[in-house]
């Protein structure tokens, strides 16, 4: 939104304030208050209702920020709770709302201060309206907020779960709640028995709301990410049809899908939905004039990785140019995506950037050990220096590429099949893999170069057991049938 359209803070003391009128009137979804407030223009982020007591005149803009926030457009949505504020400077609700765009928990960054500090900005301008005459719901949110960024994610869910128990027909309460679920879970390849019981729980509760709600952001959003594995995909599709039409305007909720089109080998669908993502990032901002970095550039990554999948490498070459146009994106970004450039694409000879990065690292040893020049790949291999679970994969990736090259055959299979069982104990990637070359892929390649076309068959396969449809290990895959059958 241009600063200029914003809302200004009136002149005079007129903006809304709630009047207190007959106990009978209390409940009303809308209060009727004084005051005008010029309308402004609000994304299209989807449907979602919240019987509370603010203004009328501010309930536009909060529930826009509300479906915001299920999309995890954060700033937009903190826009426009305090554009609700501005109108009706005692509705707590939207200063609760702002509170939970701190709220981070798939990305493990919430800001637990800045949270505190937008309820302590309720307390002091709706504190005591919220208490006189607040709904049941209005205040079980606000203290399950206020559990979370005194308490943390488990006290934050125990208290909505205690709420359902309450208000168990309220929908936010129940969304919230199966967030919250997830959030109390240790991330993808971390998880315990525990943690994978708290996202099936998850995954339950939203498809039971999806049928009562098959338009509401945040259902569709949390259920993506409850089945976002090549094993229960199949249940998110149907969501991520849908929830790419809901929310034009924001475009994590149009990369949305793309989760699940990914992990059942749709590529088509993965470039259009990420195309537009990037777009609509565009779009926004322009409109809001922002620097560049606030571009959507995880959809750009995921843009270029579809487009390699799809063998459109012209295609591809025009999204690193988009990057190149744009200042290169976040830090690393530029390193990552040639890198990925060139061992998908495997144009030994590809330029890669002067950079220092493990992932240009790698692709210059692979490079060069794919073109024979082995001294110049031991040199990048010896430069490799990161310490990490998937530096580890790479490095075995690397010596048995090696080895392969140099005529060792038995040390290369000795390597790659090591790098292959540690590749088979991560998690199953939910995006373009960390591995710039998977290690069953490469096991798969070798061992086909050495004859042995029944393992590399059985590599190629494990290796769509992780990544359906992956375009090398299709090619692979096809490959290693024919040697077996000939």
């Amino acid at each position: 939104m241009d600063a200029s359209r914003r809302p200004q803070p009136p002149k005079h003391d007129s903006r809304c304030r709630f009047r207190p009128f007959a106990a009978a009137l209390l409940p009303l979804l809308l209060t009727v208050c004084c005051g005008s407030h010029a309308a402004a223009e609000r994304p299209r982020v989807g449907e979602v209702a919240l019987h509370n007591t603010g203004a009328a005149e501010a309930q536009a803009d909060f529930l826009a920020g509300l479906a915001a926030l299920h999309s995890f457009w954060y700033e937009e949505a903190r826009d426009l709770f305090q554009r609700a504020q501005e109108i009706d400077s005692g509705f707590a609700l939207a200063y609760w709302g702002e509170a939970m765009t701190h709220y981070h928990p798939i990305w493990r960054s919430t800001s637990p201060s800045a949270g505190r500090a937008a309820l302590d900005d309720l307390d002091a301008e709706a504190g005591d309206r919220l208490r006189r005459y607040g709904t049941g719901v209005e205040q079980a949110l606000v203290d399950a907020a206020r559990h979370l960024f005194e308490d943390g994610d488990r006290a934050f869910s125990e208290s909505l779960a205690e709420a359902r128990s309450e208000f168990p027909d309220n929908t936010e309460i129940a969304v919230f709640y199966a967030l919250s679920l997830q959030g109390r879970a240790a991330g993808p390849g971390r998880r315990s028995a525990e943690d994978h019981r708290l996202i099936a729980e998850s995954a339950a509760l939203l498809e039971e709301l999806f049928e009562r709600h098959p338009r509401h952001p945040g259902v569709l959003h949390y259920l993506i990410h409850a089945v976002d594995d090549p094993a229960n995909a199949h249940r998110g599709l149907e969501a991520a049809d849908l929830y790419s039409e809901i929310a034009p305007d924001s475009s994590h909720a149009l990369h949305m899908p793309t989760h699940i089109y990914l992990q059942v080998g749709d590529w088509d669908g993965v470039v259009e939905m990420n195309r537009r993502a990037w777009e609509a990032s565009e779009r926004w901002v322009e409109r809001k004039d922002l620097p560049l970095w606030k571009k959507d550039y995880h959809a750009l990554s995921w843009l270029h990785y579809g487009l390699l999948q799809q063998g459109d490498f012209a295609g591809a070459a025009g999204v690193l140019e988009t990057l190149r146009t744009n200042g290169g994106g976040l830090a690393g970004s530029e390193a990552r995506f040639t890198a990925r450039h060139l061992i998908e694409t495997e144009e030994w000879d590809f330029e890669l950037p002067d950079s220092d990065r493990d992932e240009v690292r790698f692709a210059r040893a692979f490079a060069a050990a794919k073109r024979g020049r082995t001294e110049e790949a031991r040199e990048a291999l010896d430069s490799f220096s990161g310490t990490g679970d998937t530096d580890e994969i790479l490095r075995h990736e690397l010596e048995g590429l090696l080895a392969f090259v140099t005529g060792r055959s038995e040390r290369a299979v000795a390597s790659l099949a090591r790098a292959a069982g540690l590749e088979s104990e991560t998690r199953i990637p939910t995006g373009p893999p960390d591995l710039l070359k998977p290690a069953l892929e490469l096991q798969g390649e070798v061992l086909l170069e050495l004859g042995d076309c029944e393992e590399a068959r059985r590599a190629f396969e494990r290796s769509l057991e992780r990544m359906p449809n992956r375009r090398l290990s299709v090619r692979g895959e096809r490959r290693a049938a024919a040697c077996s059958t000939g």
